[in-house]
């Protein structure tokens, strides 16, 4: 099986870079939601990756108005679908610290600044996840998804699987890099 491994990380800059990722296909009654709640973080030093996954709505044309410079722009003629989408966008990425946000999500203010903080307090963490909520369109949470990982566990036992939302994973790129993204089969 898979042998646990421990790593040391670098000491992160002081306001370290965050690439989010967001491929978006169909996503227009969501989208300015999502990337208003990125343009209010209070952590400034971000860069959105958001990538039009060949969408047939009104999805390229809310990209097409974002003016905000860290905001970069990428575009798949036909859909590739999330997993794909997400693979060409890891090569993009410039930050110190890598995260996603979903086209049909949004976050607290708080997050990247909150989630930074976690990282930089220790230099063996990796990645950090999140709580989050589902809620209807309107806004109305349907229910909350509150989950107590154990990190330490998760270093060395690899029997121990925590439920993670991907969706929250905030992690450092060096450890995107060894890892090399997401695995075909998954697709």
């Amino acid at each position: 099986g898979m042998v646990p491994m421990r790593m040391t990380f670098p000491t992160l800059p002081h306001q370290p870079l965050i690439s989010v990722l967001m491929p978006a296909y169909n996503a227009a009654p969501f989208l300015s939601k999502a990337i208003g709640s990125i343009l209010n973080q209070t952590h400034p030093n971000w860069e959105l990756l958001i990538l039009d996954d060949g969408s047939t709505d009104e999805t390229a044309s809310i990209i097409a108005g974002l003016t905000d410079v860290r905001i970069r722009k990428f575009k798949n003629e036909e859909n590739q679908g999330y997993l794909k989408s997400c693979n060409s966008l890891f090569t993009e990425v410039k930050g110190d610290l890598v995260t996603f946000l979903d086209a049909d999500d949004t976050c607290i203010s708080t997050r990247f600044q909150i989630c930074v903080d976690e990282i930089a307090s220790n230099r063996e963490v990796g990645f950090v996840t999140t709580n989050y909520c589902k809620s209807n369109i309107d806004g109305a949470i349907k229910s909350n998804h509150l989950g107590e990982t154990d990190y330490e566990k998760y270093a060395t036992d690899a029997k121990y699987n925590p439920l993670v939302c991907c969706a929250t994973i905030f992690l450092r790129s060096e450890l995107l890099k060894k890892v090399g993204g997401y695995h075909p089969f998954f697709d």
